[in-house]
């Protein structure tokens, strides 16, 4: 859906597991493959995500997946579902845009929104990275742990 809106995009999925064979499927069946980078595992994930202009986690399921934090700790905008805990850390609108899990239309609109609107980006990605300093930095998380000693 996104492909077929006059945005261009590209796919990267970092990563890797029993699903890619079936990604690299689907990817190849929807005439895509071209436009997905698959490379795998990486340790270098702050290299790579400062050449995203979107960072997008749809999970079904989750805790406070380290993706999202990473990618707002790059001071990208996130699109991610509404499970777990990715709405603590993303608030919709306000430094990033949530949708509902397994709902592709919501996805891909909120996807191609951010594509179309660069300081939709801009705003959303400042404030990505404003909550994590805030809230997830090492510095706020050894004073917290501090805080909790010192009771």
């Amino acid at each position: 859906l996104v492909k077929s809106a006059s945005v261009e995009a590209r796919l990267v999925v970092i990563g890797d597991g029993s699903d890619r064979s079936s990604l690299e499927a689907t990817a190849r069946r929807l005439n895509i493959e071209g436009s997905v980078e698959m490379p795998g595992f990486r340790s270098d994930v702050a290299g790579f995500l400062s050449h995203f202009t979107v960072f997008v986690l749809a999970s079904r399921s989750e805790g406070l997946p380290l993706a999202i934090l990473e990618a707002m700790s790059a001071g990208l905008p996130v699109v991610a579902s509404t499970v777990g805990g990715i709405p603590e850390a993303i608030t919709h609108e306000e430094n990033g845009l949530l949708v509902p899990p397994d709902d592709p239309q919501a996805l891909s609109k909120a996807i191609v929104r951010l594509a179309d609107d660069q300081d939709l980006r801009q705003r959303l990605g400042k404030a990505a990275r404003a909550t994590f300093l805030e809230r997830y930095s090492l510095v706020h998380m050894v004073d917290q742990y501090e805080a909790l000693m010192k009771g």
